[in-house]
């Protein structure tokens, strides 16, 4: 038998569940900023280079493979 009665271990259990959640929803907003920064910074260069031509530079092997040349 314990002293402690059964709907405070439930209250106990779900404030904890209630934090891990909560920890977890956190973290993933703070993850999805740093996407939507990301994206925004690459917009902003796309839009800088709308109407001009870029040319990326590529290597063709004897097989007819084309590979990117960084």
């Amino acid at each position: 038998r314990t002293d402690l009665p059964l709907p405070e271990r439930k209250d106990y259990d779900s404030e904890r569940l209630f934090k891990r959640a909560f920890a977890k929803i956190k973290q993933k907003n703070y993850d999805l900023h740093s996407l939507r920064c990301d994206l925004g910074y690459k917009l902003d260069i796309a839009r800088e280079f709308q109407h001009d031509t870029i040319y990326f530079p590529m290597n063709l092997d004897f097989r007819g493979r084309v590979y990117p040349v960084p």
